[in-house]
């Protein structure tokens, strides 16, 4: 299949693929395999992001009858450049995508969602790794706190921690009303930037 994508390509036409490879059970974006981004770099080609929405209800997996009428939105994104993604590894260029596909569902008010697919871009390409605090962002916007929190712990537990992080990490904490975590992550952010006031005031916040 991969010889006859690049033949086709190598024509002048365009191919379209789901990158997942199959039907997701639950509704759920699966993760990407990396075949159509191994062809989009061997071809030199752009790649054009298309989100589908409501297909899942429509025509569920393990099934080929169509369920009835349902609402089914397409929204085609922005093209993504082949310089964009040149010297990258597939791999890298499947973070990419996801982060990209997070910030989409963050501009239509998707902040659960987007949260998800930001993580699955700092898990994929550690040098991402702001991706583990916008993810943090949006499902705090989601009152999702737990996760806001787990999303900046696992940042601290993998990478090298900088100052912000405990800022990020203490403002979820609070909003979720975890203050054991909130206290420790404004006395790490005040022991680490003693000149900043937001750091005693946030603190202040944890013991009251």
């Amino acid at each position: 299949m991969m010889a006859a994508c690049e033949r086709t390509i190598g024509e002048g036409n365009s191919i379209m693929m789901f990158p997942e490879g199959t039907r997701s059970a639950d509704g759920r974006l699966r993760a990407f395999k990396p075949g159509a981004f191994s062809i989009a770099l061997s071809t030199r080609s752009p790649l054009l992001p298309i989100v589908l929405e409501g297909t899942g209800d429509a025509l569920p997996k393990r099934g080929f009858v169509l369920h009835g009428h349902h609402p089914i939105r397409l929204r085609v994104l922005d093209e993504i450049p082949y310089e964009s993604f040149a010297a990258q590894s597939p791999e890298k260029v499947i973070a990419g995508d996801w982060e990209y596909y997070g910030k989409a569902l963050a501009g239509v008010g998707q902040d659960s969602a987007a949260a998800e697919q930001m993580l699955k871009a700092a898990r994929l390409d550690r040098t991402k790794d702001y991706n583990y605090v916008e993810a943090s962002k949006a499902f705090s916007k989601a009152k999702a706190y737990d996760k806001a929190i787990a999303a900046m712990q696992e940042k601290l537990a993998v990478g090298k921690p900088e100052t912000n992080d405990y800022y990020y990490l203490g403002d979820a904490a609070i909003k979720g009303k975890r203050w054991m975590t909130a206290d420790s992550a404004w006395a790490t952010y005040i022991e680490r930037n003693p000149n900043a006031y937001q750091g005693y005031k946030f603190r202040a916040r944890t013991q009251n």
